[in-house]
């Protein structure tokens, strides 16, 4: 299957080694997202699948039209409701430039809402947004410094801290440093939460570099991953189910590409200092909020705002020992 060729849920599982694992396995996890957004690709639709939602996939984002933030911006993501919510900030000298990018579950933007920005700074402003294409809403705020910008998309309010140095220095170095460093390591463990802005999902992945994994979904089921080889529990039940897997690459992180990384600020993780950064990847697209630690430039959390795609990472025990075997 061709990554370009598969909806955005299970790309990301195929970041942790979902998706080399091939037409039964994808069904397989099709089924334990449930209440999530269908991630079938157009190989799995037309094969038995156990129920209806699990063939249908939801249509790919057509990147052309994708309201994508404007370059040199401070970006930063969230959820509103069912739709993904991003924020692009332009510094100016007196003002800023202010995009609000809204996107339904289906990956489209949503058209005809009424957006306004609250910022608050130097001095405070409130202005109405202009739609610029499909979910794309601009304004400019008279305020130079901007400590806080709310976004109020139609009843729904959401607010987005600035960062602590104005304007924000670029984090475009630091991130592909710490993307290194995460690719890197020869153990991992993930607590990941996703949700599409109705229902959560958790899971635990437990990654032994090169190509070995195993996670548990809570409510779900259970799979090992080791070279050619996986095996899978569904859950309620306590046989395994053999198959055969195409080699994984792990770890590898969620991201792809890098625009617009900024430095939000210094932070303390796990009583560690660490910096928080963000960035726009057009390849998810979606936007991303990373916490690195300054001594290891481990990521110890991830925060990824995409469409009907809302993940929340903490990341650690950070090459431990670990061993993944076959289940027996």
């Amino acid at each position: 299957m061709e990554t370009s060729s598969i909806v955005l849920c299970l790309r990301i599982l195929a970041a942790i080694g979902a998706l080399a694992a091939g037409l039964g396995a994808a069904v397989f996890v099709v089924t334990l997202l449930q209440g999530l957004p269908p991630v079938a690709t157009p190989a799995t639709s037309s094969a038995a699948a156990p129920t209806p939602a699990a063939t249908t996939a939801p249509p790919s984002v057509n990147a052309a039209s994708f309201p994508t933030p404007p370059r040199g911006s401070i970006v930063l993501g969230s959820e509103a409701g069912p739709n993904a919510l991003g924020l692009a900030v332009v510094p100016g000298k007196r003002s800023v430039g202010l995009q609000a990018s809204v996107i339904d579950p289906n990956g489209a933007g949503v058209k005809g809402v009424a957006v306004r920005f609250d910022v608050r700074g130097s001095r405070s402003a409130t202005v109405t947004a202009t739609a610029c294409g499909a979910g794309c809403y601009r304004a400019t705020a008279p305020v130079a410094r901007p400590r806080a910008v709310t976004v109020a998309v139609g009843a729904r309010r959401v607010e987005f801290a600035m960062p602590t140095l104005w304007p924000s220095p670029p984090a475009t170095k630091l991130v592909e440093q710490a993307t290194r460093v995460y690719k890197s390591l020869r153990t991992l463990v993930i607590h990941d939460s996703l949700g599409d802005g109705h229902v959560r999902l958790t899971t635990i992945y437990r990654i032994v570099a090169p190509d070995r994994l195993t996670y548990s979904i809570r409510n779900g089921g259970d799979a090992v991953i080791i070279g050619d080889a996986r095996w899978d529990r569904p859950a309620g039940s306590s046989r395994w189910i053999a198959s055969v897997q195409t080699p994984i690459t792990q770890p590898t992180p969620y991201w792809v590409e890098i625009e617009d990384a900024h430095l939000l600020g210094t932070v303390a993780f796990a009583g560690r200092p660490a910096w928080k950064v963000s960035f726009f990847d057009p390849d998810t697209p979606g936007w991303y909020t990373l916490v690195i630690d300054k001594a290891t430039l481990h990521t110890m959390e991830m925060l990824m705002t995409a469409h009907a795609h809302f993940m929340h990472d903490t990341y650690g025990s950070f090459n431990a020992p670990l061993k993944i075997v076959p289940p027996t």
